[in-house]
């Protein structure tokens, strides 16, 4: 069985990405309107708004946060994470299994009583 492993370790590759469409890129390395800049701000404001967002109600899931140190006293993130794991199947190719973590802000109830699992974000 062969299988691919990305892991990305301690980089900015959880920032958010900025004017990925403008004709003109911020300019000004380390300037307030830099892109590392840019993509820091973007990336606070998708987080407090979620925040701002939600009820105090909190949703236990059937597994612990494996990011939650029981030694360390700081209060944990108030995302869940779910594993998917979503089988591809290209024409004539060999089966393919991507797993994959997700991220959920918030949940809510359907009107036929169904549990939706939701992501809030800021258009900033």
């Amino acid at each position: 069985s062969s299988g691919i492993n990305a892991e990305y370790g301690d980089s900015d590759f959880d920032l958010l990405t900025v004017n990925e469409t403008a004709n003109d890129l911020p300019g000004g390395e380390g300037g307030s309107n830099s892109l590392q800049k840019l993509s820091l701000e973007a990336t606070y404001i998708n987080q407090n708004f979620s925040q701002q967002c939600l009820k105090r109600e909190q949703k236990t899931f059937k597994r612990p946060n494996p990011f939650v140190n029981e030694d360390d006293d700081n209060e944990p993130s108030s995302v869940a994470y779910r594993y998917r794991k979503i089988p591809l199947l290209g024409p004539g190719a060999e089966p393919l299994t991507l797993i994959c973590r997700t991220e959920v802000d918030a949940v809510t109830t359907s009107a036929n009583g169904e549990e939706k699992f939701m992501n809030i974000k800021a258009l900033n």
